[in-house]
């Protein structure tokens, strides 16, 4: 479930798109002001068949047609730019002028309807910006993932900064959509007549796992994956069987292209041996007065270190920082001679144990004092560590596996059938900035 949430997010876009589509071309619907009632496809018959014959009762009630005795029916086939739905009452009516008022404003409804279904599909095909794979993207569902990004980026970005960083989201998810389309598509193309078989019955598995966790109804699912996941339960499923589909097709082709052998783990541990065995560290102190303006300082200091006191108290009594703390240098096997130090400070130290102090030093114009203030040596883990061996296989898998991924995301690019790229890129650009961007551009 967790791996379908996750994957939802980049596939429901075309997924949602597809459902828009269906639902604009399916059925009949009633376009009166409400007068009207709905007729299902089982209630039509063919246009040469006889009419039913009025129900008795409507034949003989002498009364005025409500809003329930009012049926729309449309011919199939008909002109799209006629108006070819008006209601039909069932009753008989009493006055003929209210009858052709009523029929006046039913061609109205009609005509009016139309114009909207019209203006409905406009947009739609307006918000059509390419395919993949005969797969179309349109722009409505395609901005979803990424609409509160770029309405937060509005309202903090000059015009010309919003549109240098949307061109980058929106070629970023344009690329990932890109890429599960026609991955979902060679995994498809993919598949042997007895697997088809196999996922037909799984989402059939599926279907009723589904709706037994989601509620025990199919209703009572739908709802539930609405509220929980924002989904219809065929979306759900469809978005599994997506997941399916892309691990049949990792398992297949990249698995097999990111085996990681001993020898690959011992050549990956010795390039990055310093991790597993990172070097000492040594911390040095320091106390830097003027030689001739801190003579007499310069001895209280060494009358101080003589008696054994502390040497960050005694560093930040003659105002140094952080009680003198200077710099930390990691020590190499050579110990304080491979020091990145200049060779008149680091003679000094050698010898020093931790905790001690060199003697005043004259450099330059200054007296400096060197403390030997820790020295740190981590615990080294060699090859054989289980933990190393299992995070080597790790990096080098993942980093294998990126590498596989990519050289086949090429490759199907190549092959891949859809719109140029930088076209559909322009066009949802452009869509971009009219919607999201800030006032001024």
């Amino acid at each position: 479930m967790v791996a379908c949430e996750i994957y939802r997010r980049s596939l429901m876009a075309l997924a949602l798109a597809g459902l828009s589509i269906s639902l604009l071309i399916t059925g009949c619907e009633s376009s009166g002001t409400g007068s009207a009632r709905s007729v299902s496809l089982a209630e039509f018959s063919r246009a040469d068949a006889p009419a039913k014959a009025p129900d008795a009762a409507a034949q003989t009630a002498p009364t005025e047609a409500t809003d329930e005795t009012a049926a729309t029916v449309s011919r199939p086939g008909e002109d799209a730019d006629q108006p070819t739905s008006m209601p039909i009452e069932l009753g008989a009516a009493s006055d003929p002028e209210e009858d052709a008022r009523r029929r006046d404003a039913a061609v109205a409804d009609a005509i009016a309807a139309r114009d909207s279904d019209r203006d409905n599909r406009r947009v739609v095909v307006d918000s059509l910006v390419g395919q993949v794979n005969g797969r179309p993207i349109f722009a409505d569902e395609f901005f979803v993932p990424i609409e509160d990004r770029l309405m937060a980026m509005a309202d903090e970005l000059s015009p010309r900064d919003f549109e240098r960083q949307a061109t980058q989201i929106i070629g970023q998810h344009l690329q990932n959509l890109l890429l599960n389309e026609l991955f979902l598509a060679e995994a498809e193309s993919q598949l042997t007549e007895d697997q088809r078989r196999g996922l037909f019955a799984m989402m059939r598995y599926w279907q009723e796992e589904t709706i037994a966790e989601f509620g025990g109804t199919r209703s009572a699912a739908e709802r539930r994956l609405a509220e929980m996941e924002g989904m219809t339960v065929s979306e759900f499923l469809e978005a599994r069987r997506d997941v399916a589909l892309l691990q049949e097709l990792q398992r297949k082709r990249i698995e097999p292209r990111i085996a990681v052998s001993w020898r690959d783990i011992e050549r990956e541990y010795q390039r990055r041996f310093h991790e597993f065995n990172p070097p000492a560290t040594i911390s040095i102190s320091r106390i830097r007065l003027h030689t001739e303006r801190d003579a007499a300082l310069i001895e209280e200091v060494q009358r101080r270190i003589d008696a054994g006191e502390p040497f960050a108290q005694i560093a930040a009594d003659v105002g140094e920082e952080d009680g003198g703390a200077w710099q930390t240098f990691e020590v190499e096997d050579d110990g304080i001679e491979g020091v990145a130090l200049a060779e008149s400070v680091r003679q000094h130290l050698v010898g020093l144990e931790v905790g001690e102090t060199t003697k005043p030093v004259a450099l330059g114009s200054s007296t400096w004092w060197l403390h030997i203030a820790d020295y740190d040596q981590p615990e080294g883990r060699d090859i054989y560590d289980p933990d190393v061996q299992r995070s080597l296989r790790a990096r080098l898998r993942n980093q294998r596996y990126n590498e596989e991924m990519d050289r086949y995301s090429r490759h199907l690019f190549e092959r891949g059938v859809f719109d140029e790229r930088e076209t559909m890129m322009r066009k949802l650009l452009e869509i971009a900035m009219r919607r999201y961007a800030p006032s001024g551009f």
